[in-house]
């Protein structure tokens, strides 16, 4: 009796780990992050797919844990930009001098940089939203191998150049990232204008990897992914040096960040930004959803996904299938044509080329791993998947 109990015990528990080490987490390094010359697309989804008033609940923010399922598939692109990192050595000399600086400011050398639109402004009604302008903002980035932090920025305050190095840094990834992982940062700068504006930026985050899981995206099919959520109580003080009598601005603010992180994406597959209302002005403290994005292809709209596994471009255009393809994929046109086929990864880049043949062109793609990828044709762009072999 005791060995039929001990076997089924055993029996239990190895079904148990079997199943749960075909569905175990990720975990992820340095390497799944952009290197200098990335360029991502993004689509942005504010308020999109039955958000409605864009409150946190509609976009499944309260889901966390192990083995879950993110279906987003529900967003709807309302724009698209690129995002692009550079080597900090090709933004302009005033930031570079400082950012790139081993012997001035070895804390705070940076080995990517990155378009910034995260520089915090006075908002109008507060006396600086009105006559402030932010221009050339940069972001100035270390990926080392044990983390990834943001180390300063730079920017333009009424075309006045500031490179702005941290006191600390803004830590937004450590590695190995894992499940249950958490750690937390502070940083702070201070931009000084004379005669002007005098204006302090302090802020605490706290990153806490809070599930694991697949996600969908109207993108694709994300298998594997960990979700981070950061939570950044920060405090902007902006002293106004205008005027006979100086007067000071204090804005708290707290802001919570949700990445949906995969293997070798360099960007988030998904990013949702929330943030709370300090109450300027008699609302009231409320949340909201104020960003949206998801990793893209080019030009949405100009290609349609036929569940049925084969997509069309138009009545008048051309077809691809099958969806998902193993080790072929067909391009079929309504006439001959001898441009040349474009197959890309989620990042742009270029792996295989062809020259259509006749009506129907055959692509060996047995070589590409399984993935997202577009197929780029006469002007016009496919989303396809490469399936598991």
């Amino acid at each position: 009796m005791i060995r039929i109990q001990i076997t089924t015990v055993l029996s239990t528990i190895f079904v148990v780990l079997y199943s749960f080490s075909g569905h175990a987490q990720i975990n992820l390094l340095s390497s799944d992050m952009p290197s200098a010359g990335d360029t991502f697309r993004l689509s942005s989804a504010l308020g999109g797919g039955g958000g409605g008033g864009g409150v946190p609940p509609d976009y499944l923010l309260t889901q966390t844990g192990a083995n879950q399922v993110w279906d987003y598939t529900f967003l709807t692109s309302k724009s698209q930009s690129v995002d692009t990192f550079y080597s900090p050595l090709q933004t302009p000399l005033s930031y570079n001098f400082v950012f790139t600086n081993l012997i001035l400011y070895p804390d705070n050398f940076a080995d990517l940089a990155q378009r910034s639109t995260t520089i915090p402004t006075p908002p109008s009604g507060t006396g600086g939203g009105g006559f402030i302008t932010i221009s050339d903002a940069y972001d100035f980035i270390q990926s080392f191998s044990d983390q990834y932090a943001i180390v300063g920025n730079g920017f333009k305050l009424n075309d006045v150049p500031s490179a702005n190095p941290f006191e600390g840094k803004d830590v937004l990834y450590e590695f190995p990232l894992n499940f249950q992982d958490n750690f937390s940062s502070s940083s702070s700068y201070q931009v000084l204008v004379p005669s002007f504006v005098e204006f302090y930026h302090r802020q605490v985050r706290t990153n806490v990897v809070d599930g694991w899981g697949k996600l969908y995206t109207p993108y694709g099919e994300w298998q594997n992914v960990l979700r981070v959520k950061s939570t950044i109580v920060a405090n902007d003080s902006v002293l106004f040096l205008q005027g006979p009598f100086p007067f000071p601005i204090s804005l708290p603010s707290t802001t919570t960040e949700y990445r949906w992180l995969a293997k070798n994406t360099g960007l988030p597959a998904l990013h949702i930004i929330t943030r709370e209302s300090s109450g300027f002005g008699g609302g009231g403290s409320q949340t909201a959803v104020t960003a949206v994005q998801y990793l893209d292809s080019i030009n949405p709209g100009t290609y349609q996904v036929d569940h049925t596994g084969i997509i069309e471009t138009g009545k008048n255009g051309w077809m691809v299938f099958p969806n998902p393809a193993q080790d072929r994929l067909f391009v079929h046109a309504n006439k001959v044509s001898n441009e040349t086929i474009f197959i890309k990864d989620v990042f742009g880049r270029l792996l295989l080329n062809t020259v259509a043949n006749g009506l129907e062109t055959s692509i060996d793609i047995s070589d590409l791993p399984s993935g997202i990828y577009t197929l780029e044709w006469n002007g016009k762009v496919a989303k396809w998947i490469k399936g598991q072999q």
